[in-house]
């Protein structure tokens, strides 16, 4: 998750990140689940770095926080 985060933070396409990641590339990038995929990783990767991860060091706060 951070790593996609922090490629993406540095200029690198998620094209370039699923080269480096995905042993195969899918012939319809735009329309494929594996690109979604990506883009929801980095996605949570910016949650993380905006202070989700408190949630991992206190499990009880994120039980809290998800009602």
């Amino acid at each position: 998750m951070l790593y996609v985060y922090d490629a993406i933070q540095a200029g690198t396409g998620l094209h370039a990140i699923g080269d480096v990641l995905l042993d195969r590339m899918p012939e319809q990038w735009r329309s494929s689940s594996e690109r979604s995929d990506l883009r929801r990783l980095a996605e949570g990767g910016e949650k993380l770095v905006a202070g989700g991860y408190r949630s991992l060091l206190n499990p009880a706060r994120r039980r809290a926080d998800d009602t």
